[in-house]
């Protein structure tokens, strides 16, 4: 069994483009992608004025499509961003884009889509994505325009480009197996999606009072993270109370407060500093290895207590890893 790392050519990106595919090789079992995504940009002769998470925003979703039609990966990169740091307990480099007037300069962060169950340890092999059973892999990067980096003298994107390195292995496991082939060699297969959804207002109580959100059925569920803004903003007040409730078996698996969550976040993951608007439940470790088992019905459901809410810009993003 022999890793390999290396380069591939860039993917350049076109503004406001939901596929811009990267088509990838099907010859080993892929470790990681790592994209580093460089917006080239010049400012005009008025300061821009940055929205929060800034170049972020501009790729609105990284996708990982198998045969041209099932994601197995499909995030936004602001809260895969976030998430990454999670999970490292500090993120991957960034380089912040600047206010000098009428320069040209670079804006860079480097994200890494990681098909490992332990994302931590480069050493684990568990989750490897195979590819001898597809026939199309591709890599597909949704993205915005200059306006969602910027809320007023927005810079010029000159080029926007994805720089790609992968690591893969091939040959055989120890076993004897060919490590790309998932008939002969069984790894997890983990998915990992985004669904975005408005928040209602003055939900209030939970039961019949609270915003109610199917989770992924017929799935056991290993983490979940979420993301709260308000009209784009991280918030750590649009959301009072969360709660996990078996909507057959009324077993609540999790009932908190969501600053709370946001503070445990922090500590349970070694993170630097809080990011507000962004929790994480690790179901694995709530629960043990298999996480969350959910019915074929979607039995589960995340319920939500929300303040007032005055603007159709109030989002929550509920990112699902499961198996």
């Amino acid at each position: 069994m022999v890793p390999n790392e290396r380069p591939l050519t860039d993917l350049v990106l076109t503004d406001n483009e939901p596929l811009n595919i990267k088509k990838m090789s099907l010859d080993g079992a892929y470790r990681y992608w790592l994209l580093t995504f460089i917006l080239n940009m010049t400012n005009t002769g008025v300061a821009p004025t940055f929205v929060e998470d800034d170049i972020l925003n501009y790729i609105t979703a990284v996708g990982v499509r198998l045969n041209g039609k099932t994601f197995k990966f499909n995030v936004p990169l602001r809260l895969a961003v976030h998430k990454q740091t999670a999970d490292y307990g500090t993120p991957f480099f960034y380089q912040a884009p600047i206010t000098t007037v009428n320069a040209t300069y670079d804006a860079i962060v480097q994200y890494r889509i990681d098909f490992a169950e332990i994302v931590r340890d480069e050493s684990d092999l568990s989750a490897l994505l195979q590819t001898d059973n597809l026939t199309n892999l591709e890599l597909v990067i949704s993205t915005g325009d200059k306006n969602d980096i910027a809320s007023a003298n927005a810079p010029t994107i000159n080029t926007a480009t994805v720089e790609i390195e992968i690591k893969d292995y091939t040959g055989e496991d120890p076993n004897g197996g060919n490590i790309n082939d998932p008939t002969q060699v069984t790894k997890t297969n983990i998915i990992e999606i985004v669904e975005e959804i408005d928040l209602e207002a003055n939900k209030t109580e939970f039961d019949k009072l609270s915003q109610d959100i199917d989770l992924v059925a017929g799935s056991n569920i290993l983490e979940h993270a979420l993301l709260i803004t308000d009209n784009g903003v991280r918030s750590n007040d649009r959301v009072t109370d969360i709660k996990v409730k078996h909507t057959k078996t009324r077993v609540d698996e999790i009932e908190k407060d969501f600053q709370s969550l946001v503070r445990i976040s922090k500590v349970e993951h070694e993170l630097e500093s809080i990011i507000d608007g962004f929790a994480i439940i690790d179901w694995q470790k709530r629960l043990g290895r298999t996480g969350l088992i959910t019915g074929i019905k979607s039995d589960e459901l995340l319920k939500l207590k929300t303040n007032g809410i005055t603007t159709t810009q109030d989002k929550i993003q509920v990112y699902t890893k499961s198996v």
